[in-house]
C-alpha cells in the first residue's frame, strides 16, 4: 500500500496531460509574428487536431461501438453520442484541447485577457467542485448526470492561460533567476500539494483525483523548471521522442484492447510494455519512410 501511494503521488506530481497542454500552448504562442499570424497558427493547429480526432475516432469505433449496439436494453444511443462528441477513453484530450485553444487561446491573442481569465478560473472552480470533491459538497448527482468525460473538458483552460503568460515572461527574460522569493513559492506550493494529497488519501478514498486545487500551480512549476533547464537533446533524438509520444498516445489503448481479446496473459504492466514497444516500432518505420520519401522527392 505504501508503494502504491508513493507511485500515485509521483504520477500526480508529473500530471502528464496538463503538462502536454502547456507544452502545446507554449509553442503555439511563442512566435515572433503579430497576433493575427498567431491566431491563424492556432486555428490551423486546431484543425489539425480535429482531423486527427476524426481519424482515430473511426479507428477506435470497432472497440466501443459493438457493445453499444448489442446492449440488452437496445441500442445505447447515449453512449454512442458521448463517445463521438467527447471522445472514447483517452481521445477526449483532442477535442478538449481544440475547444480550449480555440476559445481561450484566441481570446488571449485578441487581448481579451479578462474574459479568458474569467472563463478559465470559472471552469477550474467548477472542475474542482465536480471532480474529487463532489462527494464532500454533495454534488455526486450532478456529476452522474453529466455526459461521460465531459468534466475533463473544463480542466484544460487554466493551463492555456499559464502557457500564455510563460511566453510573455520568456519574451522579456531568457531565464527567471532562482532567488529567495522563488524558493519560498516552491516550498509553499509543495507543502500545499502534500497537504491536499494527504487529505485526499484520508477523506476521498476511491477517487482518482485529489490534488485539483494545487495541480495547476504544480504543473506550472514543473513546466517552468524544465523550460529553464539548459539541456539540449540531439535533433534526431528529439524528433524521435516527439513521434514516439504521439504513437504511444494514439495506439496504447488499441494495442491493449487487442491483447486482452487474445487473452495471452493478464498483466497490466505487460500490456503497457507491449503497447510502448509496438509504438516505438511504428515510430522507427515512420521516420525511416519519411527519410526515404525525402531522398526520392529531390
Amino acid at each position: 500500500p505504501i508503494l502504491q501511494v508513493f507511485v500515485r503521488w509521483v504520477f500526480r506530481l508529473i500530471s502528464p496531460v496538463e503538462f502536454f497542454v502547456m507544452v502545446t500552448a507554449y509553442y503555439l504562442f511563442k512566435s515572433k509574428t503579430d497576433s493575427e499570424m498567431r491566431i491563424e497558427k492556432c486555428k490551423k493547429y486546431c484543425y489539425k487536431l480535429l482531423k486527427s480526432y476524426i481519424v482515430w475516432s473511426v479507428i477506435y469505433a470497432p472497440i466501443w461501438l459493438p457493445s453499444c449496439l448489442k446492449n440488452t436494453e437496445g441500442i445505447d444511443f447515449k453512449s454512442i453520442i458521448e463517445n463521438i462528441v467527447f471522445g472514447f477513453y483517452h481521445l477526449w484530450y483532442l477535442p478538449a484541447t481544440v475547444l480550449s485553444l480555440f476559445v481561450i487561446g484566441i481570446l488571449l491573442l485578441k487581448n481579451k485577457t479578462w474574459l479568458a481569465w474569467t472563463l478559465a478560473l470559472s471552469s477550474q472552480i467548477v472542475y474542482v467542485l465536480l471532480s474529487a470533491y463532489s462527494n464532500i459538497f454533495g454534488l455526486d448527482d450532478v456529476v452522474n448526470a453529466m455526459p461521460n468525460k465531459s468534466i475533463y473538458f473544463i480542466r484544460i483552460p487554466i493551463y492555456i492561460i499559464f502557457a500564455y503568460y510563460v511566453v510573455l515572461i520568456s519574451e522579456k527574460k531568457d531565464r527567471i533567476k532562482i532567488d529567495k522569493k522563488i524558493i519560498s513559492v516552491l516550498i509553499i506550493v509543495l507543502f500545499l500539494y502534500i497537504c491536499e494529497l494527504s487529505l485526499g488519501e484520508l477523506f476521498i478514498t476511491g477517487q482518482d483525483l485529489s490534488n485539483n486545487i494545487t495541480k495547476p500551480f504544480k504543473v506550472l512549476i514543473v513546466f517552468w523548471v524544465i523550460l529553464n533547464c539548459d539541456v539540449r537533446l540531439p535533433k534526431k533524438f528529439a524528433i524521435f521522442l516527439g513521434n514516439a509520444s504521439k504513437w504511444i498516445y494514439f495506439l496504447h489503448i488499441w494495442v491493449i484492447s487487442i491483447l486482452k481479446k487474445l487473452n495471452l496473459f493478464n498483466n497490466e504492466w505487460l500490456f503497457m510494455i507491449f503497447a510502448v514497444a509496438f509504438s516505438l516500432i511504428i515510430t522507427i518505420f515512420e521516420m525511416g519512410f519519411n527519410r526515404i520519401y525525402k531522398k526520392n522527392s529531390f
